[in-house]
């Protein structure tokens, strides 16, 4: 397959014009990242991804160090072919650095940073050397587009403020509880970013950029890290203050999060944002969206690089994108684009269908224009109404023994480490056994937590919290269980994310839960070659073997992992499921996968009625 003559040249005025809902002759096209085989088919020669030559900015700060851009007239090269109306800088995350002790400085990357003291002592705060680290190379895109007499336009990608907190510089889980134990930490280190993002954006605007995207993923596939009303103080406020300079300049600002970000989206059409992207598609139904936003805010986004871009075949895609456009393009304010971006494992035939498509049935003639939605937008930050699952949820703790094993229950439901173990010695000392204080009370609370952070009613730091304060009274009852003779385990686990994934949380969560339910754990980590869970299995004899990826870049990995299984003769032997942001159930069924949690609470579920259902 070939690219085919579109109608239309590449023009940074047709992006601007859609991102302000104005009538243009067709849907713009624009990929954040074009990986590195793709690109070399385009032009016939090694060129790198659109965002380097070497490394990957876009899958963290060890990635970006060091790396330079696509030369500009490689990049001019790659739009005037597909069509795309805007190259990228990119400058995602905050340049903190961290102090070795050898006296040499990297970019903050290893989550070693959990106090004002290790800031203090180990980190250096981003300067205006950083900031022209970076814009030697918006002057160097802006002089080439200008020089060649293109309407390509330039845009800068930025400003992680929070996201490269809680991903490099912290961690995500000792981040988010901080967020409830020490705040004004966090608030401080936000701050030192903002202050150095306004900087940026500024200068960025000097140069001649013409228009700003910046990228912090702030939400799961099922909703916010972080409760709105938290969102709304802590994290909302720096955003304004960053893109500020671009609104009162009357440049466009686009901005990026994974996830389901429904309650935030009015926020930021009111900031002056006039863009979203990626509208994630394992969060957000893009007719929704179209209805309850489409004439508040540009949608951009949501063709799955999963299927049908990496799994499907080109009439797969051009189908896809055919059914994007008939809900999405009326009344302007669509730029079609994928859910991620085009990594090297979807067919390039695939990805050629796509643009092809785009240009096929992005024109706007006749009566194609006409869309009648909300024009103020849906809010759904209001509180949520009790759904019949979440008034089950207070039957947990109906259920728990009135007096200390209900305090018990209280204590883990609120995330209380500092009155646990009192709580749980006073248990004991009622006449309580191990047993009775873990399922009459601290199951009962876990399992609430779990419910309840499925539902949006509690948030990441509640899950966090309360699985340190169970860790905390486990430390407690272990020992007299181990005397007693231990407590049966419902079932061994064994869990890992997959190759080329280094995020976590989603892992973590899991395994927080499957351990309050009675579940033993091998915790396997992160980066995992198939040959390392082929030999967990063998050693570990385990009944489920779990696979986790958040990025949607390293699921192309999965087939190997289960065919790994297979070669060594125990696939038959043990249970998979797999779990992260990008995964389906779809794309469990499709690569057979036994099981499937959109969700670390209904992983724990679906795996207990599995080894019920086998038992």
């Amino acid at each position: 397959m070939k690219f085919e003559p579109y109608k239309g040249e590449p023009d940074i005025n047709r992006l601007i014009e859609a991102f302000k809902h104005r009538k243009i002759d067709r849907v713009p096209n624009f990929e954040v990242l074009i990986e590195d085989k793709h690109v070399e088919k385009i032009l016939g020669r090694y060129a790198g991804n659109t965002l380097a030559i070497g490394g990957d900015p876009a899958k963290g700060v060890e990635e970006s160090e060091g790396a330079r851009p696509m030369h500009a007239k490689d990049y001019l090269e790659v739009c005037s072919i597909i069509g795309q109306d805007a190259m990228i800088v990119e400058a995602i995350w905050t340049p903190f650095k961290l102090r070795h002790e050898d006296g040499h400085l990297s970019l903050a990357a290893d989550r070693s940073i959990k106090s004002r003291r290790d800031f203090k002592e180990r980190i250096m705060p981003p300067t205006d050397d950083d900031i022209e680290d970076k814009m030697q190379y918006v002057r160097e895109y802006r002089q080439e587009l200008d020089r060649s007499g293109t309407k390509v336009g330039l845009c800068v990608l930025l400003g992680a403020y929070f996201q490269t907190l809680y991903e490099f510089m912290i961690g995500m889980e000792d981040c988010m509880t901080l967020v409830y134990k020490d705040r004004d930490f966090i608030e401080e280190l936000l701050e030192i970013g903002t202050q150095y993002w306004v900087k940026f954006v500024k200068r960025a605007l000097e140069e001649g950029v013409d228009f700003i995207w910046p990228a912090d993923d702030v939400a799961f596939k099922t909703g916010l890290f972080l409760s709105p009303e938290i969102m709304q103080e802590m994290w909302l406020p720096h955003l304004q203050r960053i893109i500020e300079p671009a609104v009162n300049s009357g440049v466009p600002v686009m901005f990026h999060s994974d996830g389901k970000i429904d309650d935030i989206v009015p926020w930021l059409a009111d900031i002056g944002v006039d863009c979203i992207q990626p509208m994630d598609p394992y969060g957000i139904d893009y007719s929704d969206y179209k209805k309850r936003f489409g004439s508040l805010i540009c949608l951009a986004g949501n063709i799955d690089i999963e299927f049908p871009l990496a799994h499907g075949t080109p009439e797969d895609v051009e189908r896809d994108v055919k059914a994007h456009m008939e809900v999405l393009k009326p009344g302007g304010g669509y730029v079609a684009t994928s859910s991620h971006s085009i990594v090297n494992y979807i067919p390039h035939e695939n990805f050629v269908a796509m643009v092809n498509a785009i240009h096929r049935y992005g024109g706007y003639e006749g009566g194609t224009w006409s869309f009648t939605g909300d024009a103020k937008g849906r809010s759904v930050v209001a509180e949520k109404e009790k759904t019949s699952e979440a008034l089950l949820h207070e039957e947990y703790r109906e259920g728990v023994k009135p007096g200390v094993l209900q305090e018990i229950f209280d204590a883990i439901y609120r995330g209380e480490q500092g009155r646990i173990e009192g709580l749980v010695n006073e248990a004991l000392g009622s006449g309580s056994r191990p047993a009775d204080i873990i399922d009459g009370a601290m199951m009962p609370a876990i399992r609430e937590v779990g419910e309840e952070f499925s539902t949006g009613e509690l948030f990441l730091p509640d899950l966090l919290l309360a699985a340190h304060t169970m860790e905390e009274a486990m430390q407690v009852l272990m020992p007299l269980m181990e005397k007693g003779g231990g407590r049966v385990s419902r079932g061994r686990v064994v869990i890992g994310t997959i190759k080329g994934d280094l995020h976590d949380i989603g892992k973590n969560m899991v395994i927080v839960l499957l351990k309050g339910n009675g579940f033993e754990v091998v915790d396997l980590g992160i980066d995992n070659a198939p040959a390392a869970f082929v030999e967990a299995v063998q050693e570990q004899r385990p009944d489920v073997v779990g696979y986790s990826g958040l990025l949607t870049t390293t699921l192309g990995g999965i087939p190997d992992q289960i065919e790994a299984l297979k070669k060594k003769g125990l696939r038959d032997k043990v249970l998979t499921i797999v779990g992260g942001a990008p995964v389906t159930m779809e794309f469990a069924d499709r690569n057979n996968i036994d099981l499937y949690g959109k969700d670390a609470n209904e992983a724990v579920k679906v795996i207990e009625e599995a080894l019920a259902g086998r038992n």
